[in-house]
């Protein structure tokens, strides 16, 4: 089953790259919203295509779709609060900082950081979360940049993955549905079939008849 699992999201990879490939291209600064807005679309058309051909019929596709979103929340929250306690970018680029490469990450994080900033800024609910409304503003938005990165880096493989989870978490409900449907008709025909039997048994006369002795026999 993991074999088959493997190949399973290896194939998702390959299917959703041309999505990938077509959001990382570069833009424009100059892009209108209605151009944005039409690749997005195109985007999801092409994620909802690949439900489609995976047997998801039109009624499972909003659960596919809730599920990708849950996870993907879900993920991007876990690598925010990662970077926030590993600061990635001491700990981890220090080292890396004389590689050639490191110039064009940090072109890239310094973009990041720019858009962490404002994106903070607007989350203004963020100061009212318990385990949040303690943290370093700095570091808070340092890490975000972070993970950003991260996820960038990841996306041809997360983005896969989490397809593939969610057409599996679908045809899991899909099973267990049917499983209950099943039990719940076994327990109703068993129940018929009871109240049948009880009706069909003979009833159980019993005749008496007293003797001169004043005994009554049956």
């Amino acid at each position: 089953r993991l074999r088959e699992a493997r190949a399973a999201a290896a194939s998702t990879r390959g299917r959703v790259r041309p999505i990938l490939a077509r959001s990382s291209r570069p833009h424009s600064r100059h892009v209108s919203t209605n151009d944005a807005r039409a690749l997005s679309d195109a985007i999801m058309g092409r994620i909802k295509q690949y439900f489609v051909d995976q047997g998801l019929t039109p009624a499972d596709i909003p659960k596919a779709f809730i599920f990708h979103e849950v996870i993907s929340v879900a993920f991007a929250a876990f690598t925010w609060s990662t970077c926030y306690a590993i600061q990635p970018s001491v700990t981890l680029m220090t080292p890396l900082s004389k590689l050639p490469i490191a110039s064009k990450a940090a072109g890239a994080f310094d973009k990041a950081l720019a858009f962490s900033d404002k994106k903070v800024a607007s989350m203004g609910w963020l100061k009212k979360v318990p385990l949040v409304k303690n943290a370093a503003p700095r570091r808070l938005t340092v890490s975000l940049a972070e993970s950003l990165m991260f996820r960038g880096a990841v996306k041809p493989i997360t983005f896969g993955e989490k397809l593939y989870l969610s057409y599996q978490f679908v045809m899991w409900g899909k099973d267990r549905a049917r499983q209950k449907a099943e039990k719940s008709g076994k327990d109703v025909a068993d129940g018929k079939r009871k109240k049948k039997s009880k009706r069909s048994e003979p009833a159980s006369l019993t005749l008496s008849t007293s003797t001169p002795g004043g005994l009554v026999t049956a």
